[in-house]
């Protein structure tokens, strides 16, 4: 990698792009079996990351995955969903904008703009190869232990999670794994009533 400051990002738009890793010749068709566990092992592993991967994967994990599957049950339960002719598909335009941010260069399926990427004004090495995206999160992770620096230059987002670094983010981290897998039960409506304004 040569310096250490070196930025390497996850290119995982690049794999939400290619069809072959998906069980459906259409990747935004409504196609829940391809994570059945009988399709498992004909995907491919550490192309659909929603949570990251690795020991800074997505410390509320179970929390999310419960809240959108306690709301999906809701919805479900109360309101009929009808397809019709003025229903327009979902389609992730997220992307498009991200090279505001982010030069990926042009983001276009098949059609491969040769640019160097940028994090602000440092160059970052891009990676989309899945056995990659293993070897970086979890192979070798202690080289790639810290995230870039976000600089919010606020004092309390400085020692958040996502920002904290080296020994500062293993010790924070272990305290919210902690938490994050305590099997007490937590009256979440009283414990969020205290922090709004709702009855």
């Amino acid at each position: 990698m040569g310096n250490k400051s070196n930025k390497v990002s996850e290119e995982g738009h690049r794999n939400k792009e290619d069809k072959s890793l998906y069980l459906s010749s259409d990747k935004f068709e409504f196609y829940p079996e391809r994570f059945m566990p009988e399709n498992r092992d004909q995907l491919v592993p550490y192309t659909y990351l929603p949570f990251g991967l690795g020991p800074r994967n997505c410390v509320g994990m179970r929390f999310s995955l419960m809240e959108v599957k306690t709301a999906v049950a809701h919805l479900v339960n109360k309101f009929i969903f009808v397809k019709t002719p003025a229903t327009k598909p979902l389609t992730n335009d997220m992307m498009k904008k991200l090279h505001l941010i982010v030069n990926y260069g042009d983001l276009k399926v098949g059609i491969e703009l040769r640019t160097p990427t940028f994090m602000g004004r440092e160059p970052a090495l891009t990676v989309a190869d899945p056995e990659l995206v293993k070897d970086i999160m979890i192979k070798d992770f202690n080289v790639f232990i810290n995230r870039r620096d976000m600089g919010s230059m606020d004092e309390i987002l400085d020692h958040a999670l996502t920002v904290v670094k080296d020994d500062d983010w293993k010790r924070l981290r272990s305290i919210l794994e902690k938490a994050a897998k305590d099997e007490k039960e937590i009256e979440m409506k009283e414990l969020m009533g205290n922090y709004t304004m709702d009855d």
